[in-house]
């Protein structure tokens, strides 16, 4: 289960960054996102995290596992 949190990113992410962020603009979004039937409750756990487009993800997990190796 993702308690750590669900990030979003990547192109489609970056466009609606400002209405993923705007409180009252995103209410349908966490409407949405939290209504699942029998597991609305858990959808609550699970916060959500817009991630900056300009932080190189990718880069940055691969220069971590190597680090680790």
């Amino acid at each position: 289960m993702p308690y750590g949190g669900i990030y979003l990113i990547g192109g489609v992410t970056a466009g609606l960054d400002s209405y993923l962020k705007d409180k009252i603009a995103n209410k349908p979004f966490i409407e949405g996102y939290k209504d699942k039937g029998r597991h609305t409750d858990l959808m609550g756990n699970f916060p959500i995290y817009v991630v900056d487009p300009d932080i190189e993800v990718g880069l940055n997990g691969a220069i971590e596992r190597a680090l680790r190796e």
